[in-house]
């Protein structure tokens, strides 16, 4: 999961850091968002459990439900694994955040998600929110 995660966000957004400082932030980063205990679903496949179709990372809050991040191997993009991933992420965190929806890593499902209403917010400020 951690490995997917930085690697998809080294590739799409941040091709202006150096590769040993993408790094280092984004270890910060995951090391932050993990030790607040959130939610990690995984979708494997239904021939081969030890084949990873993807993953979704979110947490609830007093304010909203924050998706951290959501990765789907290419090979199952076309399968709607993303979307099943936050219908179940958002069904087991039901009642436990507030009203809102926000996403923090900015991918290809933006306006998917955007259509359900979800707003993007920064790391910092979702991280900050922990706190309310």
């Amino acid at each position: 999961v951690l490995s997917s995660w930085k690697g998809s966000l080294k590739h799409s957004h941040q091709p202006r850091l150096p590769t040993g400082e993408f790094y280092r932030l984004m270890n910060v980063v995951c090391e932050e968002v993990l030790g607040g205990y959130p939610s990690i679903l995984v979708a494997c496949s239904p021939v081969d459990s030890n084949v990873i179709m993807g993953w979704l990372c979110a947490e609830a809050t007093s304010e909203a439900v924050v998706l951290w991040m959501c990765c789907v191997h290419p090979s199952y993009q076309q399968e709607k694994v993303a979307k099943r991933l936050l219908f179940a992420s958002l069904a087991s965190l039901d009642g436990q955040a507030g009203p809102g929806l926000l996403y923090c890593a900015q991918t290809r499902f933006d306006e998917h998600v955007e259509r359900l209403g979800a707003t993007h917010i920064s790391w910092a400020k979702a991280l900050r929110m922990r706190g309310k």
